[in-house]
C-alpha cells in the first residue's frame, strides 16, 4: 500500500496537483483529524485504523467488533466527503441591496 500512495504522489506532485510529497501515515493522520472533527469517539477512530485500544479491559473483556460503530462513522466521513466535493447550492443566500 505504502509503494501505491507513493507512485501516487510522484504522479500528483508531477501533475502539479499538490505541491508536497504525502506519504501513507500523512493520510491516515489526515482521515484521524477529520473524523475527530465530525466528533467521531476516539475509540471508534482506533478501530478504523486498526489501532484498537490498549489496556486490560480492552485486551482481556471487550469482545465487541464495533461494526456497527465503525459503519456509523464512515457513513458519516462519507456525507462530509461528499459535501466537500459538491458542496450544497442551498446554502447560498442571495442578498439584495437597498
Amino acid at each position: 500500500m505504502s509503494a501505491t500512495v507513493a507512485e501516487i504522489a510522484r504522479e500528483m506532485t508531477k501533475a502539479g496537483e499538490v505541491t508536497e510529497h504525502f506519504q501513507l501515515r500523512d493520510l491516515r493522520r489526515t482521515c484521524e483529524t477529520m473524523l475527530a472533527s465530525l466528533r467521531i469517539p476516539l475509540e471508534v477512530r482506533g478501530q478504523l485504523q486498526s489501532h484498537g485500544l490498549g489496556g486490560v479491559q480492552a485486551r482481556h473483556y471487550d469482545r465487541h467488533g464495533y461494526m456497527d460503530e465503525k459503519l456509523e462513522a464512515l457513513q458519516k466521513w462519507e456525507r462530509y466527503l461528499a459535501k466537500l466535493l459538491k458542496p450544497d447550492e442551498k446554502k447560498v443566500v442571495a442578498l439584495r441591496v437597498k
